[in-house]
């Protein structure tokens, strides 16, 4: 009997010891856990495309020169931005002047230029979407004029909008003369009517 009054308090110190120890090592694996689950990824942002405001009509193109005075794309660079998609009339004889007049838009994905065809009777520029690889995803007519002058198009960039103004004199119905649509780049690079 003097035995087991002698290692019961031995037995129950060490008893203590294996739970305490065990314990210890549950919590250790169940904080290491919740520190695995509540783990999450970044959240991937995308930037918004916000073009650059632009107004493109006759004061702002040709009487200051903004067509002119920009500079010409050499061949190489008409084929990288895929102008021959572009500019349906242009062939390998025309002797059309490609201009680059400014960069609405540079983010992470996407660019947005401005793309001009300077030419002794007509004037024209389009808004050209291109991936980072210069993937040609979309474009549209911003601005056209010619020297007998009944056909205009003028542009005004405002609000991530384009609000495009067409005016035809040889228009059938009279308000088909002057026709306003406005268009805006949605989620997949692409420019749309609203």
């Amino acid at each position: 009997m003097t035995f087991c009054l002698r290692t019961a308090p031995a037995i129950i110190l060490l008893s203590c010891f294996i739970v305490a120890c065990n314990n210890t090592t549950e919590e250790k694996n169940a904080a290491a856990s919740t520190a695995d689950t509540s783990f999450k990824p970044p959240i991937l942002v995308t930037l918004k495309t916000t073009l650059k405001e632009t107004l493109l009509n006759e004061k702002t193109v040709i009487a200051n020169k903004r067509l002119a005075a920009a500079p010409a794309m050499n061949t190489e660079t008409c084929k990288t931005l895929s102008v021959k998609v572009i500019d349906s009339t242009a062939t390998s004889e025309s002797h059309f002047n490609y201009k680059i007049l400014d960069t609405l838009f540079a983010g992470p994905t996407v660019k947005i230029l401005l793309i001009g065809r300077e030419y002794e009777s007509e004037n024209i520029i389009w808004m050209a979407v291109y991936d980072l690889q210069n993937k040609l995803l979309d474009h549209r007519t911003v601005y056209y004029d010619n020297a007998e002058g009944f056909m205009s198009v003028e542009t005004i960039i405002k609000n991530d909008q384009l609000n495009i103004t067409t005016y035809n004199e040889y228009a059938e119905q009279e308000n088909e003369k002057k026709r306003t649509e406005v268009f805006h780049l949605n989620e997949d690079n692409k420019i749309v009517k609203e």
